[in-house]
């Protein structure tokens, strides 16, 4: 077999593949739904590996969820979430249509006593570095509370500092920077207690969407922190 004939067959090959599994879906996908008349904006980050799909959705009234049993074929995406609402636990299954930049979300309780309509749009991954300094304010208990992010980006890797939580400016550990997404954790102190804030942010359009909280999630809150 010539080397034309073979790199035809492998081309054929590659083709099928895409076709069984759908475009890549990879990435980060943002949208909103409505909610008793409110519009509430989710934050998917997916990550396909053949028909497997897994990942994470931010803006649910728990946080941060993970995805499970995803799947990805011929154009279309299932998986489902635990989140909470008002104290009760809800498996919400999704199921979406792959087309060109955006996934045209149907979703609700497994028992059908909910049901909502999402097109969430792939985002661009960030380009332009995070050093530097960023500034905002989330809110606890009615209390605006401003934040300074002193953030020093090298590679994936991102150092800095956090300045105005309880316990004063506390150090940066653990901070990745990869597709559009920076992480990384922090020790604070509470009311006598030290404690381990997580955060997870989304960068695009100048600034940096925050959610973060407690380890165990039963807190967080969300900021948006913006080039000081």
């Amino acid at each position: 077999m010539s080397f034309t004939r073979l790199s035809s067959v492998f081309g054929l090959m590659a083709l099928s593949a895409v076709l069984s599994f759908g475009a890549d879906v990879s990435g980060t996908w943002k949208g909103a739904f409505d909610f008793q008349g409110q519009s509430v904006p989710l934050t998917l980050t997916l990550k396909a590996d053949g028909p497997a799909l897994t990942g994470q959705i931010e803006g649910l009234p728990s946080g941060t969820v993970a995805l499970h049993d995803g799947k990805v074929a011929d154009g279309k995406v299932n998986f489902w979430v635990m989140t909470e609402y008002q104290g009760m636990q809800y498996k919400l299954i999704y199921k979406g249509d792959v087309s060109d930049n955006e996934i045209r979300f149907s979703f609700g309780t497994e028992g059908g006593e909910f049901s909502a309509e999402l097109t969430a749009k792939r985002q661009q991954a960030a380009t332009a570095g995070i050093s530097g300094t960023w500034k905002g304010a989330f809110d606890l208990q009615g209390q605006s509370v401003p934040l300074t992010l002193a953030l020093k980006q090298d590679g994936g890797n991102v150092t800095g500092t956090v300045d105005g939580l309880p316990a004063g400016t506390a150090q940066i550990k653990e901070g990745k920077l990869a597709d559009g997404k920076v992480t990384f954790w922090l020790m604070s102190e509470y009311e006598g207690m030290p404690i381990k804030l997580v955060y997870n942010g989304s960068v695009g359009d100048g600034q940096i969407s925050f959610h973060f909280g407690l380890e165990d999630g039963s807190w967080g809150a969300d900021f948006v922190a913006k080039p000081a």
